[in-house]
C-alpha cells in the first residue's frame, strides 16, 4: 500500500494538510498528539487516518524526526512505499505523480530551492543558532560528500520504499542526527553516501511542487527562536 503521512507534535503546526477524501489509491495517515475530538474528527472529515501518539516525556521535535525517518515502524504492515510531507504543507492535488516520478529507486527528494552544498547549509545553520559553531567543525568532514552528491535535498519532502536498503539508509541519517546538530538536512547526503541505498535528487527544485501537488504557504506557528538558539547565533557571528 502507498501512504503519505505527515506528524505534528505538540501543536508546532495548525492543520494544514488539506482535504485528500477524493484522492484514491493512496492512503494519507496523520501522526500527532491531539487529544481534541474535534481535531481528530476534522483530521477524518479531511481523509485523513489519525495516529494519536502519547508524548509523555518524549522531545516533540524528536518524535517528529522519528516518524519522519522510519516510516516502517509507524505506518501499517501492508506498507510498500512512502511519501513524507512536513505538516505545514497542503496536498491540492494527488501526489500518485510522485510515486511514479520516484518509481525506479529506494529513496527520492527534490532540490533544495535555496541551497546546493553541504557548507551552505552548514553556514546557514549556523547563522540560524542551530548549533555553536566551534562545536560543529567535526562536521566538515562531509565537504568530500559535495562532490559525490551534488544536489542539497529539501527534506519537507521524502520518498522511500519499504525495503532493507532504504531502511539502513534511514538508520543511519537517524544516528548522525542524534549524534550531532538536530538538523536533518546536514546530515543527509552523508547518510546517502555512506549507504547501498539507490537514490534520486530530482533536479526539478521545490518550488516547482507547490504548483504539482502541495503548497507550503503555511506558517510554522510555534517557529520562533528560543532563548538558548538566539544567544548561540549571536556567539556564531564571532566565527563567520
Amino acid at each position: 500500500m502507498k501512504y503519505v503521512y505527515t506528524s505534528n507534535f505538540g501543536g508546532y503546526d495548525s492543520f494544514l494538510s488539506g482535504n485528500v477524501s477524493s484522492f484514491e489509491g493512496l492512503s494519507f495517515v496523520y501522526f500527532h498528539n491531539n487529544p481534541s475530538k474535534f481535531f481528530s474528527e476534522n483530521l477524518s472529515k479531511h481523509g485523513w487516518i489519525g495516529q494519536y501518539i502519547d508524548l509523555e516525556k518524549q522531545n516533540a521535535a524528536v518524535l517528529n524526526r522519528s516518524v519522519k525517518f522510519h516510516p516502517w515502524k509507524y505506518l501499517p504492515s501492508n506498507l510498500t512505499e512512502s511519501i513524507y510531507i512536513d505538516s505545514n504543507v497542503t496536498v491540492i492535488s494527488s501526489p500518485e505523480v510522485i510515486f511514479e516520478e520516484f518509481s525506479d529507486v529506494d529513496v527520492g527528494f527534490y532540490r533544495h530551492w535555496a541551497r546546493e552544498t553541504f557548507i551552505e547549509e552548514f553556514l546557514e545553520c549556523a547563522r540560524a543558532g542551530h548549533f555553536f559553531l566551534p562545536f560543529a567543525l567535526n562536521l566538515l568532514n562531509y565537504v568530500a560528500v559535495d562532490y559525490k552528491i551534488t544536489r542539497l535535498p529539501e527534506c519537507n519532502l521524502i520518498y522511500m520504499k519499504n525495503n532493507s536498503l532504504s531502511k539502513a539508509f534511514s538508520m543511519s541519517w537517524w544516528t548522525k542526527y542524534l549524534q550531532g546538530p538536530k538538523r536533518d538536512q546536514l546530515h543527509v547526503k552523508s547518510a546517502l553516501a555512506e549507504s547501498n541505498v539507490t537514490h534520486f535528487i530530482s533536479p526539478v527544485n521545490e518550488q516547482r511542487i507547490r504548483n504539482l501537488c502541495f503548497s507550503t504557504s503555511g506558517t510554522h506557528d510555534g517557529k520562533q527562536l528560543k532563548l538558548k538558539q538566539r544567544f548561540i547565533r549571536q556567539l556564531n557571528k564571532a566565527f563567520l
